[in-house]
């Protein structure tokens, strides 16, 4: 396995480590193995000393365990076991709350990926689809226009716009799983792929009018 500069002196074996106990933090795992199948170690997981409880990184030690890795990186801190758990629960947190994004640096990141990529999978080697890219300029695009802007380039509503509209933000994982599992959607648009994911669910337009 490849491991980053300078984690080769903090390896230790696999199963010396013991996942944190009830760890409520979930992971993508295969996000996670195809990451260290890719790039190898990057980041070592943190270890409470006394217990060799995984305090992070839990999901990481898993895919290793996984792939069948007898060795991983690991900072070992000495830490009582209320220090443990407060820091457990506070890096969770922490990522939780994080800072989100600024979409326009996002969107130049990724730009630059897929000029790197090439031919080559978007969302294989960075966690982000074309369709996110899509997504996120079709934002920006939109930050600047007012209702003046949408009147001029598509008339006035009509009674079949006065609809409600729903717009929510969900991580990529989500997205991601939303077009695959409306693939089949005869409309290609979030409209259409959010109607037919509610006909599979059971729904029909006929009962609701």
């Amino acid at each position: 396995m490849r491991i980053a500069p300078g984690l080769e002196d903090l390896l230790v074996p696999v199963d010396s480590l013991t996942p944190w106990p009830g760890n409520a933090k979930l992971h993508d795992l295969g996000e996670i193995r195809q990451s260290i199948e890719r790039y190898g170690y990057t980041d070592p997981v943190v270890v409470q000393k006394s217990s060799m409880r995984i305090m992070v990184g839990n999901g990481r030690h898993e895919a290793v365990v996984s792939l069948g890795e007898p060795m991983i990186p690991a900072v070992i801190h000495d830490l009582t076991d209320a220090q443990a758990l407060y820091f457990v629960l506070k890096h969770n947190r922490s990522q939780e709350k994080g800072g989100g994004y600024d979409d326009e640096a996002l969107a130049d990141l990724l730009r630059e990926a897929k000029e790197y990529a090439g031919d080559d999978d978007l969302a294989e080697l960075t966690g982000w689809a074309d369709h996110d890219l899509a997504a996120l300029e079709q934002a920006l695009a939109g930050s600047d226009r007012n209702l003046d802007d949408v009147i001029r380039d598509m008339g006035e509503p009509g009674d079949d716009d006065l609809w409600p509209t729903l717009e929510f933000k969900v991580p990529p994982p989500a997205r991601a799983a939303f077009f695959q599992y409306t693939a089949d959607a005869a409309d290609d648009t979030d409209a259409g792929r959010f109607l037919h994911l509610l006909k599979v669910a059971g729904w029909s337009p006929e009962e609701a009018l």
